[in-house]
């Protein structure tokens, strides 16, 4: 017997198809592309048909559970991972994760208000403690969320961050559980956030610094990174005005650059660097995490739509603090913006700058010099 739909539902529902079909083909993406990852985990790790054997005793070499555990951490861009069936709920995953990382006298912030209920026996918000965070010398902090529902931006940058510079929730944050506050993406030095730097072509530069309970707040310095990476800070020049000591950053590096002749190889902050993510919405897996460069935020927009008047499309962007590789962006299909410090500019913009340079230093032409090593400053 054939179904008694009319034509009129048939309709409705072809209509309400298409009116639908870009999200439709949104989640299509996402599923395609989440399927690629599998698989090519899969590949990457070597599974085979022996992996899927059981075994006896305690587990010890046990390669397809290893195995499991790489292509868990690799699909979700994590450092290792532990896939269990002996973990009997999320309660018990979450809390195993927290006494994994956290260390008496750390500081465990939930940006978005109280935590679920048998969360909160863990934490030792209620309870008698045996056995909770707080009896293991951890300290509970939360920000409330808005009248509206929303994370409370502006609450959590005064209480947390001191008021150095805005915090801006990314997409879904409101759903992540719990936030572990360990300092912004930039660097620290001697309790100063780096809230801006200039790295010159010869490894040398100058960084702007923060610290909001210092008696004197703000900082620039001389800095260079050294043969392991890490970025060395000496020659403070200390001061409680930030636009003094936004000038003297601003200073230091134009009269080293004056004195050795050299140019910027990069300059660093918070946000400084926007990246469009064409292919896909961003999502675990689907950007790169350089070291000392995770996104300072990431946007994704409701569907793909048109960016940088119109010159592309785009499903949403990430900013980071330095500049990434060619290689990285090209790995995640991510498109630079237009106006990021380290993009090529036109002729006409170069033209203009050295016309403006050139009036500057007319008649005031210093003598190349070498750059000093670290015993002539």
């Amino acid at each position: 017997m054939p179904l008694q739909i009319s034509d009129r539902v048939r309709a409705l529902g072809a209509q309400a198809q298409d009116a639908l079909s870009e999200q439709f083909a949104r989640i299509d993406a996402i599923a395609e592309y989440n399927t690629q990852k599998v698989l090519s985990a899969f590949q990457t790790h070597k599974v085979a048909e022996s992996m899927f054997q059981g075994t006896t005793g305690y587990g010890y070499d046990d390669l397809g559970r290893e195995t499991l555990g790489a292509i868990y951490a690799d699909l979700f861009g994590a450092e290792d991972a532990m896939v269990r069936i002996n973990f009997v709920n999320g309660t018990h995953a979450i809390s195993s994760a927290l006494y994994g990382v956290l260390r008496p006298g750390d500081v465990l912030v939930s940006a978005i208000g109280a935590p679920y209920d048998t969360l909160q026996g863990v934490i030792g918000i209620t309870g008698d403690g045996n056995g909770s965070l707080k009896e293991f010398g951890i300290t509970y902090r939360q920000v409330d969320l808005t009248p509206e529902n929303t994370l409370n931006c502006r609450a959590f940058r005064g209480r947390f961050m001191g008021g150095a510079y805005d915090f801006i929730a990314p997409p879904g944050f409101a759903e992540i559980l719990l936030t572990f506050w360990k300092g912004g993406r930039m660097d620290k030095n001697q309790g100063y956030e780096i809230i801006q730097a200039v790295m010159l072509e010869n490894g040398r530069g100058f960084a702007l610094g923060h610290h909001p309970t210092a008696p004197s707040p703000y900082v620039t310095w001389a800095c260079y990174d050294d043969k392991d990476g890490q970025r060395q800070y000496e020659w403070g020049h200390y001061g409680s005005d930030r636009a003094a000591l936004e000038q003297d950053f601003a200073a230091r590096v134009q009269e080293y650059q004056r004195l050795y002749n050299v140019d910027v190889r990069q300059v660093e902050a918070p946000g400084l660097y926007k990246y469009y993510s064409t292919q896909r919405p961003v999502d675990i897996g689907t950007f790169p995490k350089p070291p000392r460069n995770a996104p300072d935020e990431i946007v994704n927009y409701d569907q793909r739509v048109p960016v940088e008047n119109g010159s592309f499309l785009a499903w949403g962007h990430l900013t980071y603090t330095r500049p990434l590789t060619k290689r990285q962006a090209s790995d995640y299909e991510l498109r630079p913006a237009p106006d990021n410090p380290d993009r090529p500019r036109s002729i006409r913009e170069q033209m203009k700058t050295a016309a403006k340079q050139a009036e500057a230093d007319r008649g005031q032409a210093a003598p190349k010099k070498n750059a000093p090593d670290r015993g002539d400053r």
